[in-house]
């Protein structure tokens, strides 16, 4: 599933091909996650769909009209988290309830695992809690913001301003890491055995950012032919799916060793004309246009 600020939904069954999908409303949406059978997409002000399929999506009543910056599901619930430190939980992502906020501050991302919840946010803040209700403030070593948080391999990651890294074997103790860039981190996500974080273009040098590690202490930049900000990553099908600015959608399956098999950047209307760049490594590929999303043709391509 893709979630945009747009208030757009999409989703794909091997994040080659998407599909939109209708969400009912224009709202700016920022995190999904997939529990219990349901798939639940949260945003501003407060918003929050539920779907059974990913294909038809149902506006829930939140209880709030904070944004809602990141879900995650464990636990046998739901827990988002957002702006003003506001946390809500739920156990089929159908009714929330709102908890009471741990502080005034933003709330960026939640992960679950090792029976235990952890939400990053502004300042270096980071909490942990086993229930999805009552939260105790953890020490992250960081004193910038961390935007994005993960779990695998038996440790917790965070990521953030600057480069911004931290981790834990626990989710208690953190011990802050050096990622060799001092570039914003804004997602990160674990699969195939590693850790991947995405983030800004601008910087020390041009190009994207991707960063990739198995224990979250030794990271790797890796080169993907495409000089956009990189907003969010997930994981799935044995493939690694990445979005950014403008409309940019990356692949890759981290089979061989990191690199990316294909990106769109840059897609825009000039009169009546679409124009895009497409990059990629060296191989063959193929292009195709469609006027409906569902019937598609060969474009040739060199």
């Amino acid at each position: 599933m893709i979630a945009s600020k747009t208030g757009k939904l999409a989703s794909s069954p091997d994040g080659l091909d998407w599909t939109p999908r209708e969400s009912q409303s224009t709202q700016q949406y920022d995190s999904v996650a997939y529990g219990a059978g349901t798939f639940v997409a949260v945003g501003a002000p407060g918003t929050a769909l539920s779907s059974p399929d990913g294909i038809t999506w149902t506006k829930r009543a939140t209880g709030t009209t904070k944004n809602l910056n990141g879900v995650t599901f464990g636990g046998e619930k739901f827990v988002a988290v957002g702006d003003s430190g506001i946390t809500l939980s739920s156990s089929t992502g159908l009714e929330w309830t709102p908890n009471v906020a741990v502080s005034a501050i933003k709330l960026y991302s939640v992960t679950f695992s090792q029976g235990l919840y952890v939400m990053v946010g502004q300042g270096g803040r980071l909490y942990t809690s086993t229930n999805g209700v009552a939260w105790v403030s953890r020490e992250s070593r960081i004193i910038r913001s961390l935007y994005a948080v993960a779990s695998g391999n038996n440790r917790f990651v965070s990521v953030g301003t600057a480069g911004s890294i931290t981790t834990s074997p626990d989710g208690v103790n953190w011990t802050a890491q050096s990622s060799g860039t001092t570039r914003d981190l804004y997602g990160l996500a674990f699969g195939g055995g590693r850790f991947v974080a995405v983030g800004a273009a601008s910087g020390e040098a041009r190009g994207s950012m991707i960063l990739s590690s198995e224990d979250g202490v030794e990271w790797v930049r890796h080169s993907c032919h495409v000089d956009q900000s990189l907003w969010n990553i997930a994981y799935g099908n044995n493939s690694f799916v990445v979005v950014g600015d403008p409309g940019v959608l990356i692949q890759s399956a981290f089979l061989s060793g990191p690199s990316c098999t294909l990106s769109l950047a840059e897609a825009r209307l000039v009169g009546n004309e679409f124009h895009f760049n497409l990059r990629a490594g060296e191989g063959d590929y193929a292009v195709q246009i469609s006027t409906d999303l569902k019937n598609w043709s060969p474009w040739p391509t060199t």
